[in-house]
């Protein structure tokens, strides 16, 4: 057996045979083919570190050298994958793209409509606010809308903070504090939500009038 070290295993003549092996132990363990295309993927991201090595040399069997191997087992990997993803069982609750937006403006309406007690109104407005964070603009893959804290991340900023700080305003998504800890800071300035027609509500941080979400603008 090939010493017990990355470079040992990893470089081994046999490694395109352990990872048959480890494929295999995986099917009969029902794991999907997506998520071995992973795992054989960092395989070939291992092999290829150790690839850099000087003294690595190039070994195989049956004419492919073991890169070659697991590049063909990844291969296979991501096409079963693939055949998988089209045949797979949809959840009933699915919703296509144009289908969320007409959701949004159906609600939009529904609220605008709404009379009665303002617990109600208040209510309908929350979801027009959840709807728009997340059908305005595509799906949020970052974090930036579901991990919205008031006055951190979402922040009341006046037009005017040192003459009039009690004034109108907008509210502004806020990237930069280094305590905020998000892997975009470093890319991203304070952005803020804006939509006529301006709608008065109380806040559980504020009670400023606020916009309606609709789209993002570059904090100038």
């Amino acid at each position: 057996p090939p010493p017990l070290t990355m470079k040992g295993v990893v470089g081994s003549a046999q490694f395109g045979l352990y990872t048959e092996q480890f494929v295999e132990w995986l099917q009969q363990r029902d794991v999907k083919y997506s998520s071995i295309a992973n795992y054989t993927n960092s395989l070939v991201s291992l092999l290829t570190y150790v690839m850099g090595d000087e003294d690595y040399e190039a070994s195989g069997e049956s004419g492919f050298t073991i890169y070659e191997q697991l590049c063909n087992i990844r291969r296979q990997a991501h096409s079963a994958a693939s055949i998988d993803r089209m045949y797979r069982r949809r959840d009933p609750n699915w919703l296509e793209w144009p289908q969320c937006q007409e959701v949004r403006m159906d609600c939009i309406e529904k609220y605008e409509r709404a009379k009665g007690a303002p617990v109600k109104k208040l209510k309908l407005l929350r979801d027009v606010v959840v709807l728009c964070a997340f059908t305005c603009l595509p799906p949020d893959r970052v974090g930036v809308i579901r991990l919205l804290r008031f006055d951190h991340t979402l922040r009341w900023i006046p037009d005017d903070e040192e003459e009039d700080p009690d004034g109108p305003g907008a509210w502004f998504i806020d990237l930069t504090s280094k305590s905020n800890k998000h892997k975009t800071r470093c890319c991203m300035v304070s952005t803020s939500w804006v939509s006529p027609p301006t709608t008065q509500h109380p806040t559980p941080a504020t009670q400023h009038s606020t916009t309606l979400p609709a789209v993002f603008m570059a904090r100038q």
